[in-house]
């Protein structure tokens, strides 16, 4: 039996930090967001690398590139060359349209007086393609390189969209996220799996259900919402199952949460517990090599494009998978 393909995806983005809101009082944060400093030393970005680092996994980091609208390209690139020490990652796309709403240098002045949207789906292919070209130049200027893969903010999706990314030259999406965002093309709608439209093929993070047999809840493979012990099983449901792909997504601000309200200056408060399942995670996947192949997007998308495509059922856990995520929960809030 062939390794069941596994990807390690992180969202590298800026904080808006209430500035579409309350554009008076709330300003964003930019390299410091990434960084997430304590005393000194990154809580954000480090821990997500070391572990990487550590036991060789490649990774893919879907870099926000709207931003530049409105910080220039400097704070972002300072974090790409950071990224660009590890031989292993891979950088692609992401994109947050909202932040051409602070293009303007009087956006304190107008912002409220538009109605903001955040999503690439429902633009028509028009929309998303100029969005997407926009985005894409900027990644070319932050990074060097051109994408070949996409990731929407909010993991919004539709058709008209992955047809934009065709239009742009984006061959590969890890757009869609079934149980943050239910497309409604089910072609689309998957819980995990791979899906294939005009030449984009789409693989999405992975969604899987909890609960109690009368009832599930949808849960999305974060690394701040799924405690080691699922991702655990969720793995090895889909190596005994032969089903794959199983496609995992962080942030930094998974690694460390902003304390402070957003009318003040971040305060970034570790999340130890967040960076160990992180860290044990990848250890596993180390260990597991022979059963799990790590991919990342972008050097691999012959072997993504080979795929057929395919809409996989979901892990469902019981009541032992709902309990360790309520004690989680508990464990934060203390």
């Amino acid at each position: 039996m062939q390794p069941i393909p596994v990807c390690l995806t992180a969202d590298i983005e800026f904080d808006i930090r209430g500035a579409l809101t309350y554009p008076d009082r709330c300003s964003p944060a930019g390299f410091e967001s990434v960084q997430r400093k304590v005393g000194g030393r990154s809580q954000g970005l480090a821990p997500l690398l070391r572990p990487l680092s550590e036991f060789g996994l490649p990774a893919t980091f879907f870099v926000e590139a709207m931003q530049v609208a409105h910080f220039g390209t400097e704070p972002m690139a300072s974090v790409v060359n950071e990224l660009k020490q590890y031989p292993l990652f891979d950088l692609q796309l992401h994109a947050h349209p909202c932040w051409e709403y602070l293009l303007a240098p009087d956006w304190r002045q107008t912002v409220g007086q538009v109605v903001k949207n955040d999503s690439l789906a429902g633009r028509g292919v028009g929309g998303a393609t100029r969005i997407l070209s926009l985005a894409a130049d900027y990644f070319r200027h932050l990074t060097g390189q051109s994408p070949v893969a996409f990731r929407p903010g909010n993991l919004r999706i539709d058709g008209d969209l992955l047809r934009a990314q065709a239009a742009v030259g984006l061959p590969l999406s890890s757009s869609g996220g079934k149980a943050y965002f239910v497309p409604e093309d089910p072609s689309l709608s998957l819980w995990s799996g791979v899906a294939r439209q005009d030449s984009v093929t789409e693989i999405p993070v992975t969604s899987y259900q909890v609960g109690v047999p009368w009832k599930n809840l949808a849960k999305l493979l974060t690394v701040t919402g799924t405690p080691l012990s699922t991702m655990i099983r969720i793995l090895e449901h889909a190596a005994k199952h032969n089903q794959g792909p199983v496609v995992f997504l962080t942030h930094a601000s998974e690694m460390a949460k902003d304390a402070a309200s957003i009318f003040e200056p971040p305060r970034y408060v570790p999340l130890r517990t967040n960076q160990e399942r992180w860290r044990e995670l990848c250890c596993y996947l180390h260990e597991n090599a022979a059963r799990f192949r790590v991919l990342p997007f972008g050097p691999s998308v012959a072997f993504w494009q080979s795929l057929a495509p395919v809409s996989r059922n979901p892990y469902r856990g019981r009541v032992r998978d709902l309990s360790v995520i309520a004690l989680s929960r508990l464990i934060k809030r203390v």
